[in-house]
């Protein structure tokens, strides 16, 4: 009945030898959607059961949304907080790929 493999913040090479490429940072649960109206974008956290949670990049700043993202992520999957460095790390590689994108959209990386 359903998938009843335990709830992980990281990818894991054990996942049957598929890589998601859905997940933009490596960290499992954690999104990114731009949108033009309101122009912006929003980093969503989710977990099983429904749960599902948004924070905005204009109201948080991009990498304080992100980083409230696994903040929930890891209270929902009980895991411990990655440190600040590894945070930003993971932060900066994505956002390196998309200053352009996050620029059109009105937002600062």
């Amino acid at each position: 009945m359903g998938d009843r493999r335990p709830l992980v913040l990281f990818e894991t090479e054990d996942a049957g030898g598929v890589k998601n490429c859905d997940r933009p940072f490596g960290l499992v649960g954690i999104t990114v959607a731009f949108r033009k109206k309101p122009l912006g974008g929003n980093v969503s956290v989710s977990a099983n059961r429904g749960l599902k949670k948004w924070f905005s990049m204009r109201r948080y700043g991009a990498f304080g949304a992100f980083k409230l993202a696994v903040t929930q992520r890891c209270k929902w999957v009980a895991a411990s907080m990655p440190s600040e460095e590894d945070l930003r790390a993971w932060y900066d590689r994505w956002a390196r790929g998309k200053l352009e994108v996050m620029r059109e959209h009105g937002l600062e990386p």
